[in-house]
């Protein structure tokens, strides 16, 4: 089954808010999984429920757009969720858009009071190596705002939140060329073009 939904200081436990397997519930009520673990279920169960359409794997700099993953899977408006492959960590980055939509709703009701950010875009990795990916366990970095920035110096990596409205995000993603060595997968479809996991 899935497994925890941690924070860098917890990394295999709790914390992530954004995901009833972190902390992401109240007593009574819990909201939609992370991104990253709608994909894991998509990968298990091979249905719509985040299928390789709806991920995008980013192998060069440039401006995306990542729409809402609370949004009903039946109807989805394209891409779901951004991965963007750090080599010195051998990790992948996982950005994501959620919106007041479905039970995630109660994650509006219940959290931006307390000083959660549910508006922005969702940063997450999973916890161990990229052949973790679909990642089982996932670990919520940040929630970047409009022209906040992310930046991993070790990897040449930063993602910058350019706009937003409730159902995607527009992100600057800039990446370096990704090395020989590293001896990717490809594989190739209508909307994904790019490693799969399988180092």
């Amino acid at each position: 089954g899935l497994n925890h939904a941690g924070t860098p200081s917890s990394p295999a436990g709790y914390g992530d808010w954004s995901d009833p397997m972190g902390s992401g519930r109240t007593s009574s009520i819990a909201w939609h999984i992370n991104a990253p673990h709608k994909y894991k279920l998509g990968d298990w169960l091979d249905t719509e429920w985040f299928s390789q359409d709806e991920v995008n794997l980013v192998m060069q700099t440039g401006v995306y757009t990542v729409y809402s993953s609370s949004i009903n899977p039946a109807e989805p408006p394209g891409v779901r969720l951004l991965k963007i492959y750090a080599p010195n960590n051998n990790q992948f980055y996982y950005l994501s858009k959620r919106s007041p939509d479905g039970f995630d709703n109660y994650m509006w009701q219940n959290l931006p009071c307390s000083g959660y950010n549910c508006d922005g875009l969702f940063l997450h990795t999973a916890a161990g190596s990229s052949t973790n990916d679909p990642p089982s366990t996932t670990v919520l970095i940040d929630v970047l705002d409009d022209q906040e920035t992310f930046s991993d110096n070790d990897d040449g990596i930063s993602f910058t939140l350019l706009s937003h409205d409730d159902n995607s995000a527009t992100v600057q993603i800039n990446v370096p060329e990704i090395p020989d060595e590293h001896n990717l997968v490809f594989v190739t479809s209508e909307k994904f073009s790019g490693n799969l996991g399988g180092l």
